[in-house]
C-alpha cells in the first residue's frame, strides 16, 4: 500500500468511486474518534483508558458499561515501533479507518482496521442480533482490543500472555462476539505481524479458509457471505475485474434499517444500489443461489492433524478445481437462453 497516495492501486482507487465511503466525514456517528486517535498513539507509555507501566508489568484495565476487565502481564522491554496511520481506503469491498504499521529492525508489516459502518462478509442478521456490519460500539471495542495488543507486543509481553486479556473480558464478548471472525482475524494480525514478523492473510482469505474448515457456516442467512466470497475467488483466478468486488445488498439494506442517522443523500444512493444490483439478472447469481449444491463431497477435502502449509495447498487445489466447474457452469448458462439447467 502506498501512504502517499492513499490507494492500493489504480483499480482500487477506481472502485472507491462506486462505493461510498461510510468515513465520520460524511456520516454522523456517536464513535470518540479523538479518543480512539489517543487509544491509537503508540508513542505514549500508557494507553488512556486500557493501560499502565509500573514496575515492570503492563496493567491492562478495561472498562464498558458496569463490567471492569483487569489483568497483569510481564514486559521485557521495546521490541519494535508501531505508528498508527489514519488513512480511510477501501480493499475488496470492505471500508479501513487505517493502519497499524509494525516496524521491526528488518521488516515493515501492516495491521489493517475495519471502519465504522463497513461491511463484515461474516455477519449476519439472521438470529436478530447480528448485522451484516461494523455498528459504532462494536467499530470502538474492537479498536481498543487490538491497540492493547499491539501495545503489549510491542513491549516485549509474550505471544501466549495475550490470552490474558481474552480471559478478562470473557464477559464483554458475549455482546461482542458477533463479530466472532472479524476480532479472530484482527488477533491473527496482530500475532503474524508483531511476532512471527509474517504478512497476514486478507480478511476474504481467513474467512474463505474457515468456511473449508466448516468453522463458517454457509447456510441460510449467508447467502450475502457467500457471493461476496465467491467473487473474491473469481478475481484470484483472473475470473471478473477488481471492480464487481463491492458489498452486497445485504449490507445496504442492513445500514437503512439499523442506521437512521444515516444522511438523505446517502441512503438515496444506497437505494439506487440496491435498484441497480437487483435487476442484474446472469449466471452468477443464479450459480450462488444453489452455490451449497455444488459442494456436496467438500468434507473429503477436509483433512484433520495437517500442517498449516499443507493445508493451505489443499485449499487452493480445492479452489482450481472449483474455479473450473464454475466456468462450465456458465458455458452452460450461456448456451441455454431459457434456464439454467444445472441443480
Amino acid at each position: 500500500m502506498d501512504h502517499n497516495s492513499g490507494f492500493y492501486s489504480s483499480a482500487h482507487s477506481s472502485h472507491s468511486s462506486f462505493t461510498p465511503q461510510l468515513s465520520r466525514t460524511s456520516v454522523s456517528s456517536t464513535t470518540d474518534y479523538a479518543f480512539l486517535r489517543e487509544v491509537l498513539d503508540f508513542t505514549k507509555e500508557n494507553i488512556p483508558g486500557l493501560s499502565t507501566i509500573k514496575k515492570n508489568y503492563l496493567n491492562f484495565d478495561f472498562g464498558e458499561g458496569d463490567i471492569i476487565a483487569r489483568t497483569q502481564m510481564p514486559v521485557s522491554g521495546n521490541k519494535f515501533k508501531a505508528v498508527f496511520i489514519e488513512e480511510n481506503f477501501i480493499e475488496f469491498g470492505i471500508e479501513y479507518f487505517g493502519v497499524i504499521r509494525i516496524i521491526h529492525p528488518d521488516i515493515i508489516l501492516e495491521i489493517n482496521i475495519p471502519n465504522e459502518r463497513s461491511y463484515d462478509p461474516a455477519g449476519s442478521s439472521l438470529d436478530g442480533f447480528d448485522n451484516e456490519y461494523l455498528n459504532s460500539d462494536q467499530f470502538t471495542f474492537l479498536t481498543r482490543i487490538v491497540a492493547i495488543e499491539v501495545k503489549a507486543a510491542s513491549l516485549g509481553v509474550r505471544e501466549k500472555d495475550l490470552e490474558l486479556i481474552r480471559k478478562s473480558i470473557s464477559p464483554l464478548l458475549e455482546y461482542h462476539m458477533k463479530k466472532k471472525f472479524l476480532m479472530e482475524w484482527m488477533s491473527l494480525q496482530v500475532k503474524l505481524t508483531c511476532y512471527r514478523k509474517l504478512k497476514p492473510p486478507r480478511y476474504s482469505e481467513f474467512l474463505r479458509l474457515k468456511t473449508f474448515t466448516k468453522e463458517l457456516k454457509l447456510l441460510e442467512g449467508r447467502d450475502h457471505t457467500k457471493e461476496y466470497l465467491e467473487k473474491c475467488m473469481q478475481f484470484d483466478r483472473n475470473l471478473i475485474s477488481y471492480d464487481k468486488i463491492y458489498p452486497p445488498n445485504a449490507y445496504y439494506k442492513s445500514l437503512m434499517k439499523h442506521e437512521l442517522s444515516l444522511p438523505y443523500q446517502l441512503k438515496l444512493r444506497y437505494a439506487e444500489i440496491e435498484t441497480n444490483e437487483s435487476l442484474v439478472k446472469s449466471a452468477e447469481t443464479a450459480v450462488l443461489t444453489y452455490l451449497p449444491k455444488f459442494t456436496p463431497d467438500m468434507d473429503d477435502y477436509i483433512e484433520k492433524g495437517k500442517k498449516f502449509s499443507d493445508l493451505t495447498q489443499t485449499i487452493y487445489e480445492v479452489d482450481r478445481g472449483y474455479s473450473n466447474g464454475l466456468a462450465k457452469i456458465y458455458l452452460q448458462y450461456e448456451h441455454d437462453e431459457n434456464e439454467c439447467k444445472v441443480m
